[in-house]
Order: structure tokens, then sequence, then C-alpha cells
């Protein structure tokens, strides 16, 4: 199945995501090209989690951002710069230029604190847009369940034919968190997983959290997938500019500290069963003493002596080989 499109119509030129676009699609042509070394790039600019919570710098704390401009490979950039273009253009619609600007930070820096959180240990460098591009569905989700997006499906019947379908939103979203989910339980590695969960409860969470601080939207979101034209033009979203700079933050604090917590509950899920693995080791070197304690009364005669050295000696010369 691949996505081609929707049919939210948007009443305004979406700038910031065309700019953020344009800006990884540079930032990546940069990083492949001949003139650098694309394995160091993605090790200095990634967020390494070992590195991140070890050296307490602004050099470190600046890799979440830098990471949310870097790809791993043009795949990598293509998929991800595809969907930000189908689904981003109408979250910046509804929540303007620069809200919309602060929604996608949020998502990208809490999804890459949430990915180091459940892996705090590992040196493997973290890149990509994906948690911030996650938190963009998540909040389209929210706002137009039933806005359809066009798919296309292989045809069985023909090699080279094509069938476009068109499906809700919340069929086609919801299915791709619930793959994420499923990935991130069994474990599959090389893709951030917590990333895109945690991205994506983010972006529901930025809209549930302005709903709250009394956001009065000119458009009606049960109605927006059927266009825009009912909207006066220039209609404003948020009552000011103060009102907005507060909501940006009262996210940012409430995010944080939803990532914070969750990200410390996937890092020791596991740790129940600790103790039963401290104690093994205990239990092993009761077992050796108790055997050394029960051999040594029959290593005195020189009979036994000679066989253990016999018996050492063999085990010697089968190591070595």
């Amino acid at each position: 199945m691949l996505i081609v499109g929707d049919d939210n119509e948007t009443r305004s030129l979406p700038f910031v995501n065309i700019s953020v676009i344009a800006a990884c699609t540079l930032i990546a042509v940069w990083t492949f090209s001949n003139a650098v070394d694309a394995e160091s790039v993605i090790k200095n600019y990634g967020s390494v989690p070992v590195r991140f919570f070890t050296h307490q710098n602004m050099a470190e704390y600046f890799t979440i951002i830098s990471s949310t401009f870097l790809h791993g490979s043009y795949l990598h950039l293509i998929g991800n710069m595809w969907y930000l273009y189908i689904f981003g253009d109408n979250i910046e619609d509804h929540f303007g230029h620069f809200n919309y600007f602060c929604f996608y930070m949020t998502c990208g820096i809490v999804s890459g604190l949430a990915q180091m959180g459940a892996e705090p240990t590992s040196w493997i460098p973290s890149v990509g847009a994906s948690g911030a591009i996650a938190g963009v569905l998540g909040a389209y989700l929210v706002l137009y369940p039933h806005a359809k997006v066009k798919t296309w499906w292989g045809d069985d019947s023909l090699i080279f034919a094509f069938r476009s379908y068109m499906m809700p939103a919340w069929i086609i979203i919801g299915g791709w968190f619930v793959l994420q989910y499923i990935c991130m339980n069994a474990k599959i590695p090389g893709i951030g997983w917590h990333a895109h969960i945690f991205g994506f409860l983010t972006g529901m969470a930025v809209v549930f959290i302005y709903r709250m601080c009394g956001e009065k939207c000119a458009d009606n979101d049960s109605h927006a997938h059927y266009g825009y034209a009912h909207v006066p033009a220039g209609s404003a979203h948020l009552q000011n500019t103060s009102a907005a700079m507060t909501k940006v933050v009262v996210v940012l604090l409430l995010t944080g500290a939803l990532t914070v917590c969750g990200a410390y509950y996937l890092n020791h899920r596991d740790t129940s069963q600790s103790p039963a693995v401290a104690s093994q080791p205990k239990k092993v070197r009761t077992t050796a003493a108790q055997t050394s304690k029960k051999t040594r009364p029959i290593q005195k005669t020189r009979h036994s002596k000679t066989i253990d050295r016999r018996h050492a000696n063999h085990k010697r010369s089968a190591a070595i080989s």
C-alpha cells in the first residue's frame, strides 16, 4: 500500500512545513556528498544516549535538535518527507505557522528523549524526523479522523496495475500506530520505535492541551475534510499572541514531564526479574564451595593427585587447540 495524498484542503501556504522539508533534503544531500564523511556527521550530530547523558554540555544537548534533521539514507529521507508533505500542511493550517513550528520541534524533542530514555546505555546514534512526523500523524488523527486518504494498492491480477482507494484517516493512521506498537514489543532492531510511539502520543496530547487551554479555532474540525470554503479567509485560530505563547509553554512543560515518566517506565519495566538474576551467582558460589570441601579429603592421596594432574593437562591442551 502506498499513500498518495488526502482530500483535506488548506487555506494558507504551509511555508514552515515546506521549509522543514527543504532543510532536511539539503542536509541529506550535504551529508551523503563526497565533501564530508556521512558516518562522522551522523556520529557527531546524532543523538547518542550514553554520550548525551554523560557529557553534560550544550553541544550534546543540541544533538536532540540536530538529529531530527539528519537521516540515515535517501530512502529514509524520502519516506519521512513524503508523510510530512501529505499531513503536515493541514496541521500547520490548523495551529498557525509559529505554533506549528513549536509543535513540530516539541514532538521531535520529546520523541528523541523517549528513545534515549528507553535505551540509555546505547552507543548507536539516533537520527531522523520520524518522531516529529509521528506527532504530526497523532495530531491529524485527533483533528481530522474522517478525512479521506488516497492510497494505491497493487492488483494481483496484473503485475503493474494499481487501484486507488479512499480510506478514512483513522484507519490508515490508527493501523500505522498499531504496527509501531507491535514492532516495539517485538524489539525489532534498527528503528526507533519508542520515538514513533512517544512522538505520536505527544502530537495527540498537544491537541488536547490546546483545547483544554481554551483554543478557539476558526474551522469546524468535524467537517474539515470537506474543505474550508465555509471559513472566512484570514480567520485567526487563537485569540492573541500572548495566549498562543502561554499554550506553547504549557505544552513544553507537560510533554516533557510525560516523556520523563514514560521513558523511565520503559527503561525499568523489565527490572522485576533482577533479584532472581542477582541471587544466581550466590548459589553458584555456594555450590562451588561445597564441591571444593567434598573434594579436599580425596586430594590427599598420591593417586588422586596424579589423576587430577592428568585431567588438568588434558583440559589445558584442549583449550589451546
